[in-house]
């Protein structure tokens, strides 16, 4: 949307990117989410180019979301659920003392 204050720029930022400047977080977890969100952006297309090992994960359950839910709402109800799962994942082995093993 041309006149939509945040907005991705293809192959450089995703909307993901502009939300995280926009809003200046730095939370070291929001910033692993943002480079696992670029990782399957910018590789969609290729996904033998995708890098992280959680990429293809994290991104094929909220892909079948969309396929699994009646509407727009419970899709982004379900995927805050996941993200929100995901975020504490990440946050536990950034903290290895404290991580739940696996």
């Amino acid at each position: 949307m041309a006149k939509a204050e945040i907005n991705p720029v293809e192959e450089v930022k995703t909307t993901f990117d502009s939300l995280i400047e926009k809003y200046r977080v730095e939370d070291p977890v929001v910033l692993k989410i943002r480079e696992i969100i670029r990782d399957y952006e910018f590789n969609e297309e290729n996904p033998e180019r995708i890098r992280l090992k959680e990429t293809l994960g994290l991104c094929f359950a909220l892909k079948g979301l969309e396929k699994t839910s009646k509407d727009d709402t419970e899709t982004t109800t379900r995927a805050i659920m996941v993200m929100d799962a995901f975020y504490a994942t990440l946050k536990d082995l950034s903290h290895p003392e404290s991580a739940t093993r696996f």
